[in-house]
């Protein structure tokens, strides 16, 4: 059997938000930076998940 990933959510800060919020990890790195690494053309970096109630621009989520 192959190694499995492990996705978490967890309260942590991100780079535009200074406010502790949900983050998605996978293994033990927040999803943003790791898309960051990955695409960094594509301005994924701070991106939060919009499940949080505070995200109330429609456009933004």
């Amino acid at each position: 059997m192959g190694l499995l990933n492990k996705i978490e959510v967890e309260p942590m800060k991100s780079e535009y938000c200074k406010v502790e919020h949900h983050t998605i990890v996978i293994d033990g790195t927040p999803l943003d930076i790791l898309l960051h690494k990955y695409y960094p053309s594509n301005n994924l970096l701070g991106m939060i998940p919009t499940i949080i109630d505070w995200v109330c621009d429609s456009k933004e989520k």
